[in-house]
């Protein structure tokens, strides 16, 4: 009997061994950013009278103008758009492994420069702070632009997006925790000139953006229940034989002292042969 309750254990065990743990990527897509309404985030400007950033949608895109009217310094804008739709909860689904990210972006430009930035930014919010990765794409030349071109990029972790104040428009240290609170997806533009006397304006235009959450895998329930049930069953079975292997040995031992009294008298006289 205790063989074939170690068997079944063994076999519970295997089974364990065998289910496919809960993963499932959550995909956040938006083709056409069509529902604007969702997205909202901060702002930035290095010169509120002299350099602005507007978002809409035209033409079934995300666009974004940036426009420069300064003389005398550099300046930068910067806007966040994160989805209100777009949120994922580590406590609940799971951490996160990494996130793949890709959009498609074009640029068109009145300023003059050469070998210009192009970048794209994923964007989580979580507990009221953005954290931004960075994406590149080719650069291009001033006035004109580039596009559309995909920028991508797979297995970004917690490291590669860090923190971005919209208070000064600076670059902090922080980085996500992907095991800890509700984030919420979406992107940010940042535009600069650089240097004084650029006079114009940016456009960005963006669809089908990609957000792919690859998350840590979860038990499954089931899994959890069988493993719950091995570990009671080799309990009971622990149990059991100590019981059968304490019970046996006081009644051997029972019989051995009853029957060395019985015994005892005949041992201790000698055998005597008489003629």
């Amino acid at each position: 009997m205790r063989s074939i309750s170690y068997a079944a254990v063994a076999g519970a065990l295997v089974t364990l061994a065998g289910i496919t743990s809960a993963s499932a990527d959550v995909v956040f897509t938006d083709n056409n950013f069509a529902d604007i309404a969702n997205y909202s985030g901060p702002s930035y400007t290095s010169d509120p009278g002299l350099a602005t950033i507007n978002y809409n949608n035209a033409s079934n895109q995300l666009q974004f103008i940036s426009t420069f009217n300064n003389f005398e310094q550099a300046d930068t804008v910067a806007k966040a758009l994160v989805n209100s739709t777009f949120t994922y909860n580590p406590h609940t689904q799971g951490a996160i492994s990494d996130i793949n990210a890709s959009i498609l972006k074009t640029i068109s430009t009145t300023l003059t420069g050469t070998g210009l930035g192009n970048h794209f930014y994923p964007t989580i919010e979580q507990d009221g702070v953005f954290y931004l990765a960075q994406i590149a794409g080719p650069t291009f030349n001033g006035p004109g632009g580039t596009g559309p071109d995909t920028l991508s990029q797979n297995g970004l972790t917690a490291s590669d997006f860090v923190s971005f104040s919209f208070s000064n428009g600076t670059f902090g240290t922080a980085n996500p925790n992907f095991g800890g609170d509700l984030m919420t997806f979406g992107l940010t533009q940042i535009s600069g000139t650089g240097g004084p006397g650029a006079i114009g304006t940016l456009t960005t235009e963006y669809t089908n953006l990609s957000i792919d959450i690859v998350n840590v895998p979860v038990p499954e329930p089931a899994a959890l229940t069988l493993l719950g049930g091995a570990l009671l069953a080799v309990g009971a079975i622990r149990r059991r034989r100590g019981r059968s292997l304490d019970r046996p040995l006081s009644l051997n031992v029972r019989r051995l002292s009853k029957g060395a009294a019985n015994h005892s008298p005949a041992c201790s006289r000698p055998l005597i042969k008489r003629p």
